[in-house]
């Protein structure tokens, strides 16, 4: 035995934290202790570890096994967003021990968003693949043939902290300012919107119109949303209203930007989704402004922007899917390039960019 493990104790737990917890392979373990394959095997049949079966030593390999598996003592905020993820556009799935977190759009801003997550918390880059929808009758104007299906990869030590009781989890964060400011952010960013409108000042005066702007959240579950309104309004001392839908069985959560409160909260959520973020630079800006030529300008070029940044999405979409099978699938950080490429090249844009800064 290397001198360096005489001790069998430290040997015997260093190889089962390995083996067992972070699921490396013999040759893995090897390359990190830096001894032979077969003086790996020997340590474990002097200690007495039991190994794999064939059968799960074979779907281990099969699976990845670079996934990182989950730390409880560095993962607090990784686990609040990927929750806010799941409680919004993306669904999750168990494969072959591993845990799929996937969506499917047509903006580039929800690609980056997505890829920014996972890479700064040093999950696996995000992988997007083209689909097209066959639409049988017709359709909304902003339901597209074609789009991108964005996933990525957790380890299964993911599976018991990922919590699909919204309301269950919504509560658990109500006595942490910053664990809940993070968590309403992603909400927002994911599956949510700033709106700015413009508005009338007065009866009396229908001609000067001011510059209004509302965080909004929508979704179908009531009860969720309600209780969300009731944590957010209390946690943070805002005011929160509600809009329904009864037709479509919405409903949507409404913070006034024009309240001091609401606009300091703003500003203090932690923004990385770039369309977002540019919408929440505008409110931040002209909220209360009355409304200019100039103003109205800058307000519409940044929704413009939004708007062929998407079209050029689905149009690299298209181009993808006509690919073969084995060569549409782009990596999310080549996508957002290609995309911003395009913009700049077609619309002789090139401080395209400036869309991106967080």
């Amino acid at each position: 035995m290397v001198k360096i493990f005489e001790d069998k104790q430290v040997l015997r737990e260093i190889l089962e934290r390995l083996y067992f917890e972070e699921k490396c392979s013999l040759n893995t373990i090897a390359r990190i202790l830096n001894v032979g394959h077969t003086t790996v095997w020997r340590w474990f049949k002097e200690l007495g570890i039991p190994r794999r079966a064939l059968s799960d030593a074979i779907s281990l390999a099969l699976s990845s096994t670079h996934h990182r598996p989950y730390n409880p003592s560095k993962d607090e905020n990784t686990i609040i967003e990927l929750n806010a993820l799941i409680h919004t556009d993306f669904t999750k799935e168990h494969t072959c021990r591993k845990i799929r977190v996937k969506s499917a759009t047509s903006h580039i801003g929800q690609i980056y968003f997505f890829n920014k997550i996972a890479t700064s918390h040093n999950l696996m880059p995000v992988r997007c693949a083209p689909v097209k929808h066959y639409f049988k009758k017709q359709v909304p104007f902003y339901e597209l043939p074609y789009e991108w299906r964005i996933y990525t990869h957790l380890d299964e030590s993911f599976k018991g902290v990922i919590n699909d009781n919204k309301i269950r989890y919504l509560e658990s964060l109500k006595d942490d300012k910053g664990s809940l400011l993070l968590y309403f952010t992603r909400l927002v960013e994911c599956d949510g919107w700033i709106e700015i409108r413009r508005v009338s000042c007065s009866k009396k005066a229908p001609y000067r119109e001011k510059i209004y702007a509302y965080i909004v959240f929508g979704q179908k579950n009531r009860e969720y949303i309600q209780r969300l309104g009731e944590i957010i309004g209390e946690t943070f001392n805002i005011p929160v209203s509600y809009d329904y839908y009864k037709k479509r069985g919405l409903i949507e959560l409404l913070l006034l930007v024009m309240d001091k409160r609401v606009k300091g909260l703003l500003r203090k959520m932690p923004m990385v989704h770039p369309e977002r973020n540019l919408k929440r630079e505008l409110a931040l800006k002209y909220t209360g402004e009355e409304v200019t030529d100039d103003l109205l300008r800058e307000i519409n070029s940044a929704r413009e922007a939004i708007r062929r940044l998407r079209d050029l999405t689905v149009e690299l979409a298209e181009e993808r899917y006509r690919l073969e099978k084995r060569k549409r699938v782009m990596a999310a950080d080549e996508l957002v390039e290609e995309v911003l490429k395009r913009y700049a090249e077609r619309f002789n844009d090139h401080d395209v960019e400036r869309y991106f800064r967080i």
